[in-house]
């Protein structure tokens, strides 16, 4: 059973067979869920799917960087991401549409650190002064000549808080025109 959230498929590991939303008397909203297995879940919390790990996996569509039919040489990529514990995120691309005629890269596993500043919410003397929540990553190298890229992102634990990822910058340099 899947269940679109922010749209995005989201499969869970037990089919879902109830769900229902409320607000807080602290202006939260809360969606709870009944699953097959008799359990009530609280949707988008905890860092597994009780105890399992959570997979997530993204391909993104290929992106011609503003100019179709001009071939590219990829060099590095920066990703700006958002989160508030550690996180690794694992980091790859296909090229010219996933051709089977270029080379393409593995994915790259990249550990980011994060930590929230705010006060009232850490125990003393295990937190950091100043914390990070969103910060670009460090640069990632990208091989390869093609007319457009398409990034993949991939994730898999049972202990990673959620992210999301803001914003991504792409260096390459233009080649010549596809023939």
């Amino acid at each position: 059973m899947n269940v679109t959230s922010y749209n995005m498929p989201v499969y869970f590991p037990n089919p879902v067979t109830c769900i229902a939303s409320a607000l807080l008397a602290t202006g939260e909203e809360v969606t709870y869920f009944g699953s097959s297995n008799g359990m009530v879940y609280k949707l988008d919390s905890g860092t597994s799917f009780d105890g399992a790990t959570i997979s997530a996996y993204l391909t993104f569509a290929a992106d011609q960087v503003g100019s179709p039919r001009i071939l590219k040489r990829f060099r590095h990529a920066q990703l700006e991401l958002q989160s508030n514990s550690y996180m690794q995120l694992g980091f790859g691309y296909t090229l010219g549409f996933n051709s089977t005629l270029i080379l393409q890269p593995n994915i790259t596993n990249y550990a980011n650190f994060f930590s929230e500043p705010y006060w009232d919410k850490f125990v003393w003397d295990n937190f950091t002064w100043d914390g990070t929540t969103n910060n670009p990553s460090t640069e990632i190298e990208m091989n390869g000549t093609a007319e457009n890229f398409a990034f993949v992102l991939t994730s898999n634990s049972d202990l990673y808080s959620q992210f999301s990822v803001n914003s991504a910058l792409v260096h390459y340099t233009p080649r010549r025109g596809k023939r």
